[in-house]
């Protein structure tokens, strides 16, 4: 009788841990699949978006076109737009980890 008590706890054990596998692969679809649509809704050229307003910028600057206030204000934009960029990246990222090793946290 102890034996199949056992059995019936590892049983019931290995059905939890199977349980919350699929709840975890499931909860990694779901954050892939957020992370992919939100990487889709940016057109591909706004990576280089930051970049091309730094260029811009330090142009404009350099030329007397604006002044360092207008300047400073443009670098600021234009690092957001990189941020924002990565940060889509790394959810993205994030999202594909976790679809290929969901046993691991990260």
């Amino acid at each position: 009788k102890a034996a199949q008590y056992r059995w019936s706890e590892a049983q019931w054990l290995a059905e939890d841990q199977e349980q919350k596998w699929v709840l975890a692969r499931q909860e990694a679809i779901a954050r892939y699949q957020q992370a992919l649509s939100a990487w889709e809704s940016i057109n591909l050229s706004d990576q280089y978006l930051g970049d091309e307003l730094s260029k811009s910028a330090e142009v404009s600057y350099r030329t007397g076109a604006i002044d360092f206030w207008q300047y400073a204000m443009i670098q600021d934009q234009a690092l957001q737009s990189t941020l924002e960029y990565l940060q889509l990246q790394w959810q993205l990222d994030q999202a594909v980890l976790a679809l290929n090793y969901p046993d691991d946290t990260l």
